[in-house]
């Protein structure tokens, strides 16, 4: 293509041609403005857990994404740890909720992973921002 467009600049050189004919050329030719592709802006993202009881007590824990696999093996000590939110800890599927995150990770996505709202007014929020 490097070759097409420079006789398309040797005939402007000789006023063979015009500029407006030039471009109708480059433009029939399919001959396009080669930039390098921008590279993706990184963005600071992370893992977000909320444990929130009737009372209105909560454990709000925000995790970068480089922790994120830190911060499950800590969600799933919890699980098995004593205590008020033991019962719904446990009842995640950890493998399911690793694989889901993995691929809003992949995907660039940002939101809601889980979301467990028990009867007793307990709620567990897994969210990646």
């Amino acid at each position: 293509m490097k070759e097409e467009l420079r006789k398309i600049l040797d005939l402007i050189e000789q006023d063979r041609i015009t500029a407006a004919q030039a471009a109708e050329l480059i433009e029939a030719m399919g001959i396009e403005d080669e930039q390098p592709e921008k590279p993706r802006q990184q963005t600071r993202r992370t893992l977000r857990v909320l444990l929130m009881s009737a009372s209105g007590e909560k454990v709000n824990v925000k995790l970068p994404v480089g922790l994120l696999r830190s911060g499950l093996d800590i969600g799933k000590h919890f699980a098995s740890a004593s205590g008020k939110n033991k019962e719904t800890l446990s009842n995640l599927d950890w493998d399911q909720l690793t694989t889901t995150v993995d691929q809003m990770l992949e995907d660039g996505t940002t939101g809601e992973i889980v979301n467990i709202a028990k009867p007793s007014g307990e709620r567990i929020l897994i969210l990646l921002e």
